[in-house]
C-alpha cells in the first residue's frame, strides 16, 4: 500500500483552545513534569540520548524550550479538506507499535517542512495526548514539543520573541476515504466542494503515522487554524532548567 505525505500547514488563531502544562521536576532538573487539566505525569526522556544522536540535537534536557501545540483538530477537515477521524487517531498503528495519536512521540521538529534529512531537526516531540474540549465538543491532539536552543538560535529566538507562533504537522497516510460517499480516493481527487445534497466533500485520512511537526515562518495559508502557540504559553525560557 502506497504512502502519501499529508501536511496540516499553518495559520493564525485568536485563542489556544487547550494546552499541555509543563514544569521542571521539583527535585531533578533533568526531568520534566507535564499535565493536561487535573492530570499530571512525568515525561519519559530516557530515550533522548539515543534520539539526539540520530537527529543531531542536544542530549541535555535543560537545553530545550518546551512548547505545547494543539496540532490536530479531530473529526474536522482542515483547509486542505483532509480530516483525521476519531476512530482513526485512536486506532493501533502496527508499524510504530502505538496508538495513532501517539505516533507523534519521538518524532523530529523542523522548519517549514524541510524534513528530508532528520539531522536537520531543531528538536523533538516528547509527548502527545488526545484531549476532549467540552466547550467546543471536539477532540484535539496536543503535543509537547521540545526545541533545542543550541541547535538553531534563530528558531529559538523566533519562538521566544514572536507573540504568536504557527505550526504544522506531517503524516504518512496510506488510504483516503471520501466523505460522504465512503469511496476510496487519492489525494489528487477533487474535494472541498458542496455536493448535490448540500454536504461538504472532504477526504478522511486512514492508516496514518505522524512523522514530524514544523515551525512555520512563511506567510502562506493554513490547514488547521488552531495549530498556534502564544508567547505566554511557552514553558521554558533560557535558564529555566539550569
Amino acid at each position: 500500500m502506497e504512502n502519501y505525505k499529508v501536511y496540516g500547514s499553518y495559520c493564525r488563531s485568536d485563542k489556544v483552545i487547550e494546552s499541555i502544562k509543563c514544569r521542571p521536576h521539583h527535585s531533578d532538573k533533568t526531568k520534566v513534569v507535564a499535565s493536561v487539566g487535573e492530570q499530571e505525569k512525568p515525561i519519559d526522556t530516557s530515550w533522548l540520548k539515543a534520539a539526539s544522536s540520530a537527529y543531531r540535537i542536544s542530549d541535555d534536557i535543560s537545553d530545550y524550550i518546551f512548547v505545547p501545540i494543539p496540532i490536530v483538530t479531530v473529526d474536522i477537515p482542515n483547509r486542505n479538506m483532509q480530516c483525521f477521524p476519531l476512530e482513526e487517531v485512536t486506532s493501533w498503528n502496527t508499524e510504530s507499535g502505538r496508538v495513532v495519536y501517539q505516533t507523534f512521540i519521538g518524532k523530529p521538529l523542523f522548519l517549514n517542512h524541510k524534513n528530508d534529512d532528520p539531522r536537520q531537526s531543531r528538536g523533538i516531540i516528547l509527548d502527545s495526548v488526545l484531549n476532549f474540549i467540552p466547550e467546543y465538543n471536539l477532540w484535539k491532539i496536543i503535543i509537547l514539543s521540545a526545541w533545542d536552543r543550541t541547535k538553531d538560535k534563530d528558531v529559538a529566538n523566533h519562538i521566544l520573541n514572536d507573540n504568536k507562533c504557527e505550526y504544522s504537522m506531517g503524516s504518512m497516510v496510506k488510504r483516503f476515504i471520501e466523505f460522504p460517499s465512503g469511496k476510496k480516493v487519492t489525494p489528487k481527487d477533487t474535494r472541498g466542494y458542496i455536493d448535490s445534497e448540500g454536504r461538504l466533500v472532504y477526504h478522511n485520512c486512514i492508516f496514518s503515522n505522524f512523522f514530524e511537526t514544523s515551525l512555520i515562518t512563511m506567510s502562506e495559508g493554513a490547514a488547521d487554524c488552531t495549530a498556534v502557540n502564544y508567547n505566554n504559553e511557552i514553558i521554558a525560557r533560557p535558564g529555566d532548567l539550569t
